[in-house]
């Protein structure tokens, strides 16, 4: 009969001595998993901020691209008006000699009747 005692006794320090080693286990993984946590999600913020700043710099890029194409847009569109006006200003010589040359062929007409 001590036998049954002595090995119920111990089987019951077993198991109280289990109970304690899995509460401790589970708090050791539960603190060892928030820092894995947290040590992912520094290094998912710093990919993050990675992509951000690397995103930002192409969207800069891309905003230097566009003002320069519109500044050498504008320079063209205004060679095309400088050239534009200068043809404009041939075009109304032109016009102007053919009208002064037509208004002297009409006074010596009207000069001979």
């Amino acid at each position: 009969m001590n036998g049954i005692i002595v090995a119920s006794l111990i089987l019951g320090f077993l198991s109280v001595l289990l109970g304690f080693l899995s509460l401790y286990l589970s708090h050791y993984f539960t603190k060892r998993t928030e820092i894995l946590i947290k040590t992912e999600d520094e290094r998912a913020k710093q990919l993050i901020e990675g992509v951000n700043q690397r995103s930002q710099e192409l969207i800069e890029r891309g905003d230097r691209r566009i003002e320069k194409l519109i500044e050498e847009g504008n320079q063209r569109t205004q060679q095309m008006i400088e050239e534009m006006r200068k043809d404009t200003q041939q075009i109304l010589n032109y016009i102007a000699t053919l009208i002064s040359a037509e208004a002297s062929k009409t006074r010596e007409l009207l000069k001979f009747k």
